[in-house]
């Protein structure tokens, strides 16, 4: 047998307290009319007509009194799981699109005569820019009433003056960046190679190839020819696909090896596009770039590693220029320039050599 405890407490006309092992109501009005709330979300409603011993009740459960704690908490957690698994989904979409369209990645045309007779930033002898601006503003430096009242003017002009030490700093670095582009444009107008390099460093070839894995050597063979030598490795492929299920869940899975290779032809072949068009960007008087791709791979004859060549095509600018990048597909459109390869849809790129 259960033992139960109750107590009722008025605290006004009409309005009592209740309290029990579980909950606490508070019960509004008297004879005729009653209406109860409880802390476990329970509304009771009654009405009557006194004396006949007729009545009416009626009694609903508030939603929200029922929720838990632990299932808000459940409710947390389950959210927080779909937005990571969305997040992780996001970024290996991203990036497999990105290995994909390194093509569309590209520097603009490079006007060499141009730069040959840029202007400089200033004058030798006279203040640059940056400086003349840092100059005024300590010039016009007027501390403030807290400035004075907390005795910071020193520490201030301190600031305005080390600011002043930048300023002339970045001004002869602005200096030597226009002399530097013009002594190369220079040497370019007079039909020399040995600047190729530099000037290609002007797009973001080099460093978008080491930021896939991949490194890149450039070889002038005339004014007009030049060699692009790669080496690169499949480390950029992702082993595993991400997606996302029905109900919002994680899936990973295995990449098929027709997968896998597909995307490695494909990221290989756009960043062939992408160096070719960078080098006829930078390098007005270039006609053709012959790109040869390397791996580093085991020799089953002696056991040692070495470079082996997996591709060797040729762009043309005429050819290049004729491209619509924007809709095309890597893979097609390095096939149409009839390559050196061999490609086996299990196995990847074979040694040509």
């Amino acid at each position: 047998m259960a033992f139960r405890f109750r107590r009722s407490k008025k605290i006004a006309p009409g309005v009592r307290i209740n309290v029990s092992k579980k909950s606490i109501g508070l019960s509004l009005g008297g004879k005729g009319f009653r209406h109860s709330i409880n802390t476990s979300g329970r509304r009771t409603t009654t009405a009557g007509i006194p004396g006949t011993g007729m009545s009416y009740s009626k009694s609903h459960s508030s939603a929200k009194g029922r929720k838990t704690n632990s299932s808000q908490a459940l409710s947390k957690k389950a959210t927080d799981q779909s937005n990571e698994a969305s997040q992780l989904v996001e970024e290996y979409e991203q990036h497999i699109k990105a290995l994909q369209e390194l093509h569309l990645r590209v520097s603009e045309p490079i006007n060499w005569k141009e730069k040959a007779s840029e202007t400089p930033p200033f004058s030798i002898g006279e203040m640059g820019p940056i400086e003349t601006d840092a100059r005024r503003e300590i010039e016009q430096y007027k501390p403030s009433f807290f400035s004075r009242l907390l005795k910071k003017e020193a520490k201030e002009m301190a600031e305005l003056e080390e600011k002043l030490e930048h300023a002339i700093l970045k001004d002869k670095e602005s200096y030597a960046a226009w002399l530097n582009r013009v002594k190369k444009a220079q040497t370019l107008a007079a039909g020399g190679v040995e600047v190729y390099k530099e000037l290609l460093d002007e797009t973001d070839l080099f460093q978008t190839a080491e930021e896939y894995g991949a490194a890149v050597e450039l070889v002038p063979i005339d004014k007009s020819e030049v060699i692009l030598t790669f080496l690169v490795n499949d480390d950029v492929i992702p082993d595993e696909t991400f997606s996302l299920t029905k109900t919002g869940k994680l899936s990973r899975k295995a990449h098929t090896k027709t997968n896998y290779y597909h995307l490695y032809q494909q990221f290989i072949c756009s960043l062939l596009l992408k160096a070719a068009r960078d080098c006829l960007h930078a390098l007005p008087d270039v006609t053709s770039v012959h790109c040869h791709v390397e791996e580093r791979r085991m020799d089953p004859a002696d056991g040692h590693h070495k470079n082996s060549r997996l591709i060797e095509v040729t762009f043309t600018r005429a050819l290049m220029e004729s491209k619509r990048f924007e809709h095309i597909d890597a893979k097609a459109a390095v096939a149409g320039y009839d390559p050196a390869w061999k490609f086996l849809k299990t196995k990847g790129f074979q040694p040509i050599r």
